[in-house]
Parts: C-alpha cells; structure tokens; sequence
C-alpha cells in the first residue's frame, strides 16, 4: 500500500502528449490514486496534437493542460511543463507510459532526500506482456555504438541470456552487466543502484537540480535528451540512480518494433548529431559515432541508402 509522500513534500507529475489518443487516458488514470491520496498535481503539455488528445484530457479536471501551438519537442515541452507547476521533484512519465500503483513514491523520494547528491532517478519499466524493458544505459561510445549497429545484436544477447552465459559475459563487459541487470526478474525491493543513464519515459528529477541548472537541452528536439541530462548532472558532481521499484508499463520501449517513420529517424539523426558535437567533438569516438550515426538510425538497407542519397547526392 502505497504510505504516502514525505510530509511537506511537493510533487508534481510531467507528461508531454503528440497525437496520444491512444494511450493518454490510461497513463492518467494511473495516477489518479496520487492526486487523490497525495495532493499530487499533473500537467499534461501537447505539442500541438491533431488528434482526440485534448478532448480527452480535458475531461479530467485535476489536470493542469497546456497546449502549444507548434510541436516545439519531448525535451522542450517537458521544461515547459516543469516550469508551470512548482514542485519538489518533478516525475516525467511519457504518455504511452502507466504507473503501477503498488510504486511507493515516498520512498523513492525518502531516499532522493536523504542522498542529496542523487539528481536523477529511473524507475523499472516492462512492456504490455510483462517482458522487462530497459530502462537505464551504459553511456554512449563508438565501441557500444559499433556493436549496436551489428545485424542480429540484440537477438544475439537474448541467446546469452537464455543460454545462461550472462554471469560469465557480465564479469567482462560493464555494457552487458547493465543489459543482464534490466533484463532479470527480480522481486521489487526498491534497492538502488548508480547508472550512467536512465530512460527519460519514467524519471525522477530534484526540483532544486532543475532550478540550479535547468533540465533538458532544447537544441534536442527528440531523442537523446534523456541521456545528455544524466551526462550534464553527472560532470557537476551529480549520481544517477535506478531503483528497482514495481515495474512501469511502457508500451513502446527503445527498440521495440514500431513502424519505420522518415520523419522521426530525420529528427532523431539531427537530435543525435547534435548531441555527439555537444559531448565527444574532437575526439576519435565522436569521429566513429558521426561516421555510424547513419546506420545507427536507419539501420542497413533501404532506408539507409535514400537517406544518403537524399542528403549527400
């Protein structure tokens, strides 16, 4: 039973909506019980959606709406949001995302208080069907990014996984411990653990880290922007946990099967370009991640070679 939030402590739900018929009443209906139990205020920022988004947020009179006029990106609508309600910690859910109800935010943020220097936290994710997600990173290089990029990657480390060889692969490589430890069932036991990154569809930020130092950067307009926070908090002294609470249901996790969309890969291309001159320009990995940043988008075949030509030729 979820035993309530810190005395006196404020916290407010962020949730940035594009067209999010879909999804959008059931991520806010799963936070009814903390609005209702914890005084927990919600606003929802729509970039511009020309759906049944806004009708369908508007029925809920406890959630503050902003709507734009423009779709000016996640990172961007989420300062947007943060700015328009007063909080001790801000948790950023994304639209296609549901919370558990067994998760105990008091103690999530009990622990948040008490490690002062701990900025950003990330909750555990699943899928629909209950298969675990990832939902914390290793940093981005050019050796993960090259590996990444390798046809039949990720249905090689399940093979790992099922063949029980993960203790043997996690002892030599920090990148596959961080992959074995988002893809175990372990009893939530709200342990915590320090990680570079954590996925920005379930994160916890400290208000007072936000009105320090701002959260996302808005020259990423999607993608990336999760990560090059945690990279900003921790070059000023600031820990980056994941805690294993309850999972959260996130229906389109990264890597999961969606259509293949030009539109987005273009603005996730110039997202990630972006952030590889922001954080490794001049140096020999960000070269190799500029050179891979191709094939990391669009993958092999098609839509890698009309992208190319279309941008090159």
């Amino acid at each position: 039973m979820n035993r309530g939030l810190t005395e006196g402590v404020q916290l407010s739900v962020v949730i940035v909506t594009f067209n999010s018929e879909q999804y959008i009443e059931n991520c806010i209906l799963s936070l009814e019980h903390l609005v209702l139990k914890n005084g927990v205020k919600v606003v929802v920022v729509d970039n511009a959606s020309s759906d049944r988004t806004l009708e369908i947020v508007g029925r809920h009179s406890w959630v503050s709406l902003v709507p734009l006029k423009e779709n000016l990106g996640f990172g961007t609508a989420n300062n947007i949001g943060c700015r328009h309600i007063s909080a001790d910690y801000y948790f950023l859910l994304n639209a296609d995302a549901f919370l558990n109800p067994d998760v105990d935010m008091f103690r999530v943020i009990n622990f948040m208080q008490s490690e002062k220097d701990v900025a950003v936290c990330g909750l555990k994710m699943v899928y629909p069907d209950g298969a675990t997600q990832t939902s914390s990173y290793t940093f981005s290089s050019a050796g993960k990014w090259l590996v990444q990029v390798l046809p039949g990657f990720y249905r090689f480390m399940r093979l790992v996984s099922a063949l029980g060889l993960g203790k043997v692969l996690a002892k030599v490589s920090k990148k596959y411990s961080s992959y074995r430890r988002n893809h175990q069932l372990i009893p939530p036991n709200y342990d915590t653990v320090k990680v570079d990154w954590v996925c920005g569809a379930a994160m916890l930020v400290s208000g007072e880290y936000i009105e320090e130092f701002g959260l996302f950067d808005e020259n990423i307009f999607l993608y990336g922007e999760d990560e090059d926070v945690c990279l900003m908090a921790k070059a000023r002294g600031r820990r980056i946990i994941e805690v294993n609470s309850p999972p959260i249901v996130h229906v389109h996790g990264w890597n999961s099967s969606n259509r293949f969309s030009p539109v987005v890969a273009a603005l996730k291309f110039d997202s990630l370009e972006y952030f590889i001159k922001k954080h490794y320009s001049g140096t020999f990995g960000g070269s190799v991640m500029k050179f891979l940043l191709p094939i990391y988008v669009f993958g092999f075949g098609r839509n890698l070679a009309e992208f190319l030509r279309e941008k090159y030729f």
